[in-house]
């Protein structure tokens, strides 16, 4: 956006841990967790090629509400994807 002078910083939050989440569904992470708890070995299925992080999901309003007050003092806009 640099053509109208505009400073964007895109924020894109995908992967989330929360509490009470199921242990044997879908989740990634859930999986992770149920085969830590249960002493055995963590199973990465993957080649490598991929990242994921995880964020906590009470931490996403206190880093939008960061994020925010960022744009603010520093004239940036932030978009959360």
């Amino acid at each position: 956006m640099k053509e109208w002078g505009l400073n964007i910083v895109i924020v894109r939050c995908f992967s989330f841990i929360r509490p009470f989440m199921p242990l044997d569904a879908h989740f990634a992470i859930g999986n992770f967790i149920r085969d830590a708890l249960k002493g055995g070995s963590i199973v990465i299925e993957s080649d490598g090629t991929k990242i994921t992080s995880y964020m906590y999901a009470e931490d996403f309003p206190i880093s939008s509400l960061g994020m925010l007050i960022i744009s603010i003092l520093f004239s940036k806009i932030f978009y959360s994807v």
